[in-house]
């Protein structure tokens, strides 16, 4: 017997996003590379729209990488970014849930990804504390929280580019992650009010020392819209 199945459409956006910030400090500099498409661009399929855009970028209009000197920082400001904006075109009667993606390329060191020492960090925004030494005093300081199976490589998705509230999701990267994609933002909703996505890159440079210079990281950002029943 023949089985009817019904076809449930499924839309799948694909966006490459990353941009570099040049960020002065008196951090030992790091060397990324990341894969990206150039330029400010506006796309639409059927019923879904994205806009996506690199910052201050040197190459041309088309060139899908992207190499810059970054230097570590203190927080997620100072790291590579690029901005998503996703919305529904108003004439369809449609919503979606979506999912941010970061791949990690086979390029990126895996000397970059290796585990920190243990130390204390915001929770929400996973910047270091540094004036908490011991895992009590780091506990018991509100947001502290005592990590020992964290990175120097973090990320973080923020709804605006102005970091007046916390994070919408923040963690590590690594070496786990080399040749897979990590899931740094899902489950929010696609409706015809556009909504941006500000995705951070960045070094945490307590984390860091002279030992790290010119390591690449590779990688792109790239994201999925399902069309909601």
């Amino acid at each position: 017997m023949r089985k009817k199945f019904s076809k449930n459409k499924i839309l799948i956006i694909v966006i490459f996003v990353v941009g570099v910030f040049i960020v002065g400090g008196t951090y030992a500099f790091l060397t990324f590379a990341m894969n990206i498409t150039n330029g400010n661009v506006n796309g639409m399929l059927e019923c879904f729209q994205i806009e996506y855009s690199i910052e201050n970028s040197d190459s041309e209009v088309g060139n899908r990488e992207i190499t810059g000197t970054l230097f570590p920082s203190i927080n997620a400001g100072g790291g590579l970014n690029g901005r998503v904006t996703i919305g529904v075109n108003s004439a369809c009667n449609v919503t979606g849930v979506g999912t941010l993606y970061l791949f990690v390329n086979e390029e990126t060191s895996s000397e970059l990804l290796k585990l920190a020492e243990p130390h204390c960090e915001n929770s929400l925004t996973l910047e270091t504390l540094s004036e908490f030494t011991t895992s009590d005093s780091c506990n018991n300081s509100g947001n502290g929280v005592w990590v020992s199976n964290g990175t120097g490589i973090k990320y973080a998705v923020y709804s605006n580019n102005t970091f007046a509230n916390d994070p919408l999701n923040v963690g590590y990267i690594t070496s786990d992650d080399i040749g897979n994609d990590v899931v740094i933002f899902n489950n929010f909703d696609v409706s015809a009010t556009s909504k941006s996505y500000y995705i951070y890159i960045w070094m945490d440079g307590y984390l860091t020392d002279n030992t790290i210079v010119n390591l690449p990281f590779s990688g792109y950002i790239h994201a999925s819209v399902i069309q909601s029943e």
